[in-house]
């Protein structure tokens, strides 16, 4: 396949992506979970939720959808604000 873009990379800039060490979204967040788990990773209006803070809430989030009857494969819409609720509803929806 022709990919004429290529000749407009600067440089020392590959041609080619890597494979990324993760098949899916959630084999990224489990990992990110458990490695990180202390580390902050939210901050909002002066406070901060942890890894393991944000992994726990998640899960809380997803037992309370499957609580309402969703299963895998089903299709669920967000739309938040940029607050802290919204990384922990996708990694729960995840």
């Amino acid at each position: 396949m022709d990919k004429p873009w290529l000749q407009h990379y600067p440089a020392g800039i590959p041609h080619e992506l890597p494979e990324l060490p993760y098949h899916s979204i959630a084999e990224l967040l489990t990992e990110s979970f458990a490695r990180f788990g202390d580390r902050p990773l939210l901050e909002f209006m002066g406070t901060s939720m942890t890894y393991r803070a944000v992994d726990e809430a998640s899960k809380a989030f997803a037992a309370y959808l499957q609580a309402l009857g969703l299963e895998k494969g089903d299709r669920v819409a967000l739309m938040m604000p940029n607050v802290p609720q919204y990384p922990i509803a996708v990694a729960g929806v995840v």
